[in-house]
């Protein structure tokens, strides 16, 4: 295979031939400490939340900015609204006055867009921006659950030239939710243009239960097919577990998804069939190289749930991760209460969590020492950096030829052992030869850690 400057992972075993006296090790999200983030003024009537939004750097206004919803009550979305928020630094953020949408008698909000007069909903909202469509008028892009000015209810699409201004789309809504047949469900997610498959791609929920996670392509945002189940719990899961949502990041060439385990779904009130029950949300682990197949060997959770009496000890709502330039931010939405209906005293605001650049998951070597061996492959540059934590041990790379004997040169009795921890540690041997001499022939690395993590390589001409 041929992955010429692309950076490699090891989320999955895509790229891993052998493990040897080492494990792969999936690592927790780290939450802020100055949780949470971005809170209502009037908590006992707002309830602020991210994991049905959004959150991206624009590169070309330089600036994070955040679309997050507006909850009258948990599950009562009768008054829900979409709004905007702006951040230098993705940490302190500015709810600006965009006086666009007339709300309690005023324009004076950060309000974005809200349903027809019919159906004031507009939930499960997810946005993207598109370099794809050569529209300017359609630069950005929104998946959500709304209605269109009859209130017919379902998913609807809405266009933006800037992600302030929105106009509904015609043929709204482009899957009409069927309130006999539940033909869909109510919380999705949009990936975006696959440039593989030359598609747009949504993780759409299909209906009925147990929820769960489906699939559906378009070509122009517009016309949706109805999802088809992509993950659904198994047997591994604990019982009456549900899949509520999954925003989804490609990061290197993987898919990476904060699936929404809802643990135990109406368990604890009997006779519940739908909305209800007792129950923590949490997020998982998934991940794929397609968005159809889908991998979820680490069932730990990933974010969890905090402890009592914390903004966040019910429920975890995670937005789709943003890549920085060190590190990985989730913001999630935070309940205070579980799965359930109305409760006294809920309280839901935006929190943080963050994770090591490429530190989903590691392979690790502990005192023993171990080693990982690649599959074949062939790449392009002229050296080989990798991320990984050495602090209390040491890493040696070895490059092998197609039959995993050591390249001349390249072996690991010549390469110098790092130590320390770097999310770009340069690998060099001993004899200095060019590492470029190797281009375009099939090759293996192995990797022999010792008290040392390994979270990804890449090989780099500049």
């Amino acid at each position: 295979m041929y992955i010429g400057e692309q950076k490699q992972l090891f989320v999955d075993d895509f790229m891993i031939e052998r493990l040897d006296g080492v494990e792969q090790v999936m690592h927790r999200a780290v939450k802020d400490l100055n949780n949470p983030i971005l809170s209502p003024e009037n908590p006992e009537e707002d309830l602020f939340l991210v994991g049905f939004g959004t959150v991206l750097y624009d590169e070309d206004d330089d600036v994070f900015k955040m679309w997050y919803q507006r909850w009258d009550g948990l599950w009562d979305c009768t008054e829900c609204d979409l709004r905007y928020a702006i951040s230098d630094d993705g940490l302190r953020w500015a709810q600006p006055d965009l006086g666009l949408v007339e709300y309690e008698g005023t324009r004076h909000n950060n309000i974005v867009l809200r349903g027809p007069a019919a159906r004031r909903v507009v939930d499960s909202v997810s946005v993207v921006k598109d370099g794809h469509d050569p529209d300017p008028d359609r630069r950005y892009k929104l998946l959500a659950w709304s209605a269109d000015e009859r209130g017919k209810e379902g998913i609807c699409v809405f266009f933006s030239p800037d992600g302030i201004r929105w106009t509904a789309c015609p043929a709204n809504p482009v899957i009409c939710y069927d309130h006999t047949a539940r033909n869909i469900g109510d919380t999705h997610h949009a990936i975006g243009w696959d440039e593989a498959r030359g598609c747009y791609v949504g993780l759409l929920r299909p209906g009925g239960l147990p929820r769960r996670i489906g699939r559906s392509e378009s070509p122009d945002f517009i016309h949706w097919p109805l999802p088809q189940q992509v993950i659904a719990p198994d047997d591994r899961d604990a019982s009456a577990t549900q899949f509520y949502c999954m925003p989804t990041l490609l990061y290197e060439n993987v898919y990476i998804g904060m699936l929404y385990i809802l643990a135990n779904s109406g368990a604890a009130l009997p006779g519940a069939t739908d909305n209800a029950g007792a129950d923590t949300m949490e997020i998982q682990l998934a991940t794929s190289r397609d968005t159809i197949h889908w991998d979820r060997r680490f069932r730990e959770t990933f974010i969890p749930v905090g402890p009592a009496g914390s903004f966040d000890s019910g429920m975890i709502f995670a937005a789709r991760p943003l890549v920085t330039a060190d590190e990985i931010r989730i913001y999630y939405g935070g309940f205070n209460v579980l799965h359930s209906e109305h409760q006294p005293n809920e309280r839901a605001a935006i929190g943080l969590a963050r994770v090591r650049l490429d530190g989903f998951v590691s392979v690790d070597g502990g005192p023993i020492g171990g080693s990982l061996t690649t599959n074949v492959f062939e790449f392009q540059g002229r050296r080989l950096e990798v991320n990984a934590d050495a602090s209390h041990g040491q890493l040696e790379v070895e490059v092998l030829d197609r039959a995993s004997q050591p390249v001349s040169g390249f072996g690991r009795a010549e390469c110098v052992a790092l130590r320390g921890d770097s999310l770009r540690h340069e690998v060099h041997w001993r004899d200095e030869r060019p590492l470029a001499a190797l281009q375009g022939q099939p090759i293996r690395l192995r990797f022999h850690l010792k008290n040392a993590s390994l979270y990804a390589f890449q090989f780099k001409t500049a």
